[in-house]
């Protein structure tokens, strides 16, 4: 029952930065987690974890590698 709870709470939290830059022309860390829609599913995670992440998973779509830029993510 933990592993489902975690995986729930990790899929929320990737569908919350995923709306959040989303909902945004320029996505800001800080914009999403002051945005009441989405600081409740984000309220653990900092502007920067956010833009970790997000870079994390533009990398794992995009299929180029970590030094590649990243557009449409502001931290």
């Amino acid at each position: 029952m933990e592993k489902t709870k975690s995986k729930n709470g990790r899929r929320r939290r990737k569908e919350g930065l995923l709306a959040g830059v989303a909902s945004t022309a320029r996505a800001s860390g800080k914009n999403i987690l002051k945005d009441p829609e989405f600081a409740h599913v984000l309220i653990h995670r900092s502007n920067i974890d956010l833009k970790d992440k997000w870079r994390n998973l533009s990398v794992s779509t995009s299929g180029h590698g970590s030094k590649g830029q990243t557009k449409g993510y502001k931290g």
